[in-house]
């Protein structure tokens, strides 16, 4: 059995961690780190909660910690878990920056220790459609990849730390993670990217806007997109082939079953109407 500590119990904590742990044969949520207010202890009785980073790192048994806090915290946290020779799971993103990323991946490998990212969008039932489509050539060669999450809230929201000039606000950091992941699992690297990150709204002060290509070899790209001023969403999936197409209109509600507690008992998480 992995005991596992979870830092963090805002938004990610709460429904995209706190409820995945538990779901999981073999893991045992041992602690959670909230380090105000009492949601956690209300939702999770029988779980340990603690107030600060040393009581949970105190716990001997938690064998692997999971950080799901602001992003400019990332680093900072996963240092300190490593240095105290536990495994570590970071939400996305890993890091703010380049040169943190790596030293988080050095220190883990010095230590003996693992280190990965969250990224749980790569089992979203839409997307895991795609990768067979893709692996069986069912659309034959693939000239074009879409993949567009859009939002529509044309005011910022009060108090949302994503949506300051913060280390690792803005709607790139929060988004474009997923979108970059679904791309190079489906086609690897790139030969080229090019990016146009922007704000779109007028009151915002981090960037709400972005496309984003990658270029691959004999005309094929991948095109990632979002905008939190799209009143008409474009379709979540557009996956263009030589032989045929597939579009996705709508979001995978996983995660909105997630964000209302809808966690169900038996059968996929995932599951949408033929």
């Amino acid at each position: 059995m992995i005991e596992v500590g979870l830092i963090g119990y805002g938004l990610a904590g709460r429904a995209f961690h706190a409820p995945v742990i538990r779901a999981v044969p073999g893991m045992h949520l041992a602690a959670i780190l909230e380090r105000t207010g009492n949601q956690a202890a209300e939702k999770y009785p029988d779980v340990r909660i603690v107030r600060r980073l040393d009581e949970l790192l105190g716990i001997r048994e938690i064998g692997l910690v999971v950080i799901a806090t602001p992003n400019d915290t990332h680093y900072s946290l996963a240092r300190q878990c490593l240095e105290a020779g536990r495994d570590v799971l970071v939400d996305k993103p890993f890091t703010t920056t380049l040169e943190e990323a790596r030293s988080l991946v050095e220190l883990a490998e010095r230590a003996g220790r693992l280190i990965t990212v969250y990224q749980n969008r790569r089992y979203d039932g839409d997307f895991q459609a795609i990768r067979k489509l893709v692996a069986e050539g069912t659309l034959g060669r693939i000239v074009r990849f879409e993949t567009n999450y859009d939002r529509y809230r044309p005011q910022p929201k009060p108090g949302a730390w994503r949506e300051t000039t913060r280390a690792g606000g803005g709607i790139l950091f929060d988004i474009a993670p997923h979108l970059i992941d679904h791309a190079l699992i489906l086609f690897g690297l790139p030969e080229a990217v090019t990016a146009d990150i922007r704000i779109e709204r007028e009151q915002a002060l981090a960037d709400d806007a972005f496309d984003i290509m990658f270029h691959y070899p004999r005309g094929m790209r991948a095109v990632l997109r979002s905008s939190i001023l799209a009143a008409a969403p474009r379709p979540r999936f557009v996956l263009l082939g030589a032989q045929s197409s597939f579009v996705k209109q709508m979001f995978d509600p996983q995660e909105n079953n997630l964000r209302h507690g809808n966690i169900p008992r038996d059968g996929p998480w995932g599951a949408e109407p033929e």
